[in-house]
């Protein structure tokens, strides 16, 4: 079965304009500099200038991390979500680090203790419009501060759906930062065209949050019905026909959908593991890992699922005259599937899993394969029973050498780290080395 690699439709032209719109849509706050120079400027109305501007550009920064952190508007500029959530962190963190500057500036400023910054003056008055704007802007730092932990400092410590819900929060978020800032805003009101631009900031926000929750209803993805289940121990093999035919998700080897199970429920990512391109249908491999996946190990047949796709660029501009080495771990095989059996020649491939069931695709690409494969069941004990001389090894009995191959890595987290480490302790550079990453 002859199908064509995945070609990514991200030139670095769009990823520089991205970028370069990001940057440019921050500058114009370096009006509210003006005078720093000044001899005369107090350290007070020194402080004052950078609080503003610190405390702008961070709202700014945080819209644009909401922005692109929302997929469906990042696929307008490239389908390599990977890249785009990279980019989504690092604004975060510089986002967060202007949103801190922010208020340590005004307390500089006013001679504040820095208790100030969280605790408010009293007696409090909410009708006070100050006081109010106080008030936005401490709740939104609060926020912020409990999401960038979560992401940051516990990301590893918290599972994916608490996280995800802590990390809903940003909208109030924004929300509240924005807020802070024109209601406290004398700095903005002094240039029309800043207190123009902010105020279409907010309208903007608003309707990010309203388009979040028309995504959450699946209105906005393609369904799709659940026309066969295999089982293999804990994986079970979903084959998915579209209810729309003329409307159909056509990926490319080693891409990814979110399916969402019902209305309002989360979407999760998953690799497909076959496109049949004549009648739409669509297969994934599910292993039983945490709550969607147990859920989709159980549907029944008829059942319709909301997909939304593709994304990714695993696989892209991947060198098919180089032999590639896939190093899988169980239902990790999946995004790799239809790209080593259509080139079995130049494709090697170690699969590996806890269990024999793990290996649902073992007989088939075993066959295809021959010699070129490899599996290694760890029984249960050892997810590591793969070794760097196990790897050397392989490549030894196909006369094969680390400098002259690509590593294609796929599976848990774990497994990823671990596998990657072992090859760069064979001495593949980084370069040679590509992991499936959702990005999550």
């Amino acid at each position: 079965m002859d199908i064509p690699m995945n070609n990514s439709n991200t030139p670095s032209l769009a990823r520089s304009t991205l970028l370069v719109v990001i940057l440019a849509s921050i500058l114009p706050f370096g009006l509210l500099m003006e005078g720093t120079l000044d001899s005369g400027l107090s350290f007070a109305g020194l402080m004052l200038k950078i609080s503003s501007v610190s405390g702008l550009i961070a709202g700014v920064l945080l819209f644009w991390q909401m922005l692109i952190g929302n997929r469906f508007f990042s696929i307008l500029v490239t389908d390599d979500i990977l890249w785009v959530n990279r980019i989504h962190r690092l604004i975060g963190k510089y986002g967060a680090s202007f949103a801190l500057i922010h208020p340590i500036a005004v307390t500089l400023a006013y001679g504040k203790s820095l208790a100030w910054i969280v605790l408010p003056d009293l007696p409090l008055s909410i009708n006070d419009p100050y006081q109010r704007a106080l008030a936005f802007g401490r709740i939104g730092l609060a926020l912020l501060l409990i999401i960038w932990l979560s992401s940051v400092a516990l990301r590893s410590a918290i599972k994916y759906r608490p996280w995800l819900y802590l990390h809903y929060l940003s909208y109030p978020m924004l929300a509240l930062i924005l807020l802070h800032a024109k209601e406290i805003g004398s700095s903005i009101a002094v240039y029309p065209v800043l207190e123009a631009a902010w105020i279409t900031l907010m309208i903007l926000s608003v309707l990010l949050l309203l388009a979040r929750i028309y995504q959450s209803t699946s209105l906005d993805k393609i369904p799709y019905t659940v026309v066969k289940t295999q089982a293999s121990g804990d994986i079970v093999v979903l084959t998915l026909k579209p209810q729309k035919p003329n409307r159909p998700i056509t990926p490319s080897i080693g891409q990814y959908c979110y399916i969402q199970s019902g209305k309002f429920a989360n979407s999760h990512p998953y690799s497909v593991l076959h496109y049949q391109a004549d009648n739409g249908l669509l297969y994934f491999a599910v292993k039983q890992i945490g709550k969607q996946s147990v859920a989709l190990n159980n549907l029944k047949l008829e059942s319709t699922l909301y997909l939304d796709g593709p994304y990714g660029s695993f696989l892209t501009r991947l060198d098919s005259s180089i032999p590639t080495i896939s190093i899988v771990g169980s239902v990790g095989i999946a995004p790799l599937f239809d790209h080593v059996l259509s080139n079995p020649s130049n494709n090697y491939l170690i699969y590996c899993g806890m269990r024999q069931s793990d290996l649902i695709f073992a007989n088939k690409l075993k066959s295809k394969l021959g010699s070129h494969y490899q599996q290694i069941i760890s029984d249960g004990t050892d997810p590591y029973k793969i070794t760097p001389e196990k790897i050397e090894d392989f490549l030894s009995n196909q006369g094969l050498t680390v400098p002259a191959v690509q590593f294609l890595i796929c599976g848990s987290p774990g497994f990823n780290r671990g596998i990657k480490q072992m090859v760069c302790q064979l001495g593949a550079s980084e370069a040679q080395i590509r992991i499936e990453d959702f990005g999550l």
